[in-house]
């Protein structure tokens, strides 16, 4: 975990700024492809000196998305598409210097301070993901890929959306042939369990329980200011069977940004 926290924080630190959001896998897929979060961000210093930053972009980059072992815990947020393997969060820059590409059917274009849900083709792989621009500045992604103000935090891919690439999992099970039974044998008895899927980790969760609240459909702490919860790895199965094959994976891992965004907007929080 603490390797986990160094990449969200060198995220943070490097743009001074966050934002996000969690919810339903399958309920998130179904969004208008042309629609746009109407939230907005303002920049903030992040006080870090030059050379600081550079640091931390250089120490970044080399924890995403740039290499190629895969990690053994699940929190590390670490998937291998056809033996390349990507760390989130990340910047889109990041992604798409790792052979992936923004699939230009849906939404391409992203305002300065919003965000946006969108869809990149890694490989025959499709990623859904969650995009923010932390910049004053509008993107078009299928023309502009040489910011690192472009995050993506949260990712879910479907297995029913994997093509022939060989989707591996930390500890290294094929994600395309992995059972309910085999991912709890690999990684243990999930932490909560929801009508949705299963979350194997939320965020703090041994210092509260953590409750899903259908008024919003969204998970929470259960310490009464409904703090929510925003740092898991969710999977869901496929109707019918004793053992049946994973529906979807879901990495979010948007924790700190999540906590920057709600300190500079409390009235965002539900």
């Amino acid at each position: 975990m603490n390797t986990k926290k160094f990449r969200i924080t060198a995220i943070a630190v490097m743009l001074g700024l966050s934002v996000t959001g969690c919810g339903n896998s399958d309920n998130s897929s179904s969004e208008d492809n042309s629609s746009e979060n109407t939230s907005s961000i303002s920049a903030v210093s992040a006080g870090t000196s030059t050379t600081e930053a550079e640091t931390e972009t250089e120490a970044s980059k080399s924890n995403n998305n740039s290499n190629t072992e895969l990690s053994d815990d699940l929190m590390d947020f670490q998937v291998s598409i056809d033996g390349n393997v990507l760390s989130f969060p990340c910047s889109v820059k990041e992604l798409i210097n790792a052979g992936c590409k923004i699939d230009e059917s849906y939404a391409t274009k992203i305002s300065a301070g919003k965000y946006n849900y969108m869809w990149f083709d890694c490989g025959e792989v499709k990623l859904y993901a969650d995009v923010y621009n932390f910049s004053d500045k509008a993107y078009d992604l299928t023309e502009d890929t040489d910011s690192d103000d472009v995050i993506i935090t949260d990712v879910t891919i479907f297995s029913s959306e994997t093509g022939n690439s060989e989707v591996l999992l930390p500890k290294g099970i094929d994600f395309n042939d992995t059972t309910m039974n085999t991912f709890q044998e690999t990684y243990g008895a999930p932490d909560i369990e929801n009508g949705f899927g299963i979350v194997y980790y939320c965020g703090d969760h041994f210092n509260g329980d953590i409750v899903w609240n259908k008024s919003d459909s969204k998970l929470h702490h259960n310490d009464g200011d409904k703090k929510e919860c925003n740092y898991y790895v969710e999977v869901c199965s496929v109707e019918g069977g004793t053992d049946p094959k994973l529906k979807y994976i879901r990495f979010a891992s948007s924790e700190e940004i999540v906590e920057s965004f709600y300190e500079k907007y409390p009235d965002q929080r539900k």
